[in-house]
């Protein structure tokens, strides 16, 4: 008999500060507001606010690194620098790969 191949899970992504009880209380705060800095990105390109877009992941840039996700800093940089050209469908693209990445972050 022959399996059926199942999904790969989500893999969860955590601060490289996730075990330093001194940063337990900040990440607490920040982890959760990442579904709604996802929901504002998304409604701000839906508007066609791509200077909005731009500004919200310059937000996220900064943040990244500070609360140990490194790569959410890179991630944000390339959607801020998308977000400055007119080149839409590169926009999308990059923008839904930070999105997929902040509905990670736990």
């Amino acid at each position: 008999m022959s399996q059926t191949p199942q999904p790969n899970p989500v893999a969860f992504v955590t601060s490289e500060f996730a075990d330093d009880p001194d940063f337990a209380e900040l990440l607490a705060e920040f982890v959760p507001e990442m579904s709604v800095r996802r929901d504002h990105l998304q409604k701000a390109y839906e508007a066609g606010e791509f200077a909005e877009v731009g500004r919200l992941a310059h937000q996220l840039k900064g943040a990244g690194s500070g609360y140990g996700f490194p790569e959410l800093t890179e991630k944000a940089a390339i959607v801020e620098q998308a977000a400055r050209s007119t080149d839409r469908s590169t926009l999308q693209f990059v923008l839904d790969d930070l999105v997929s990445y902040l509905e990670r972050i736990r």
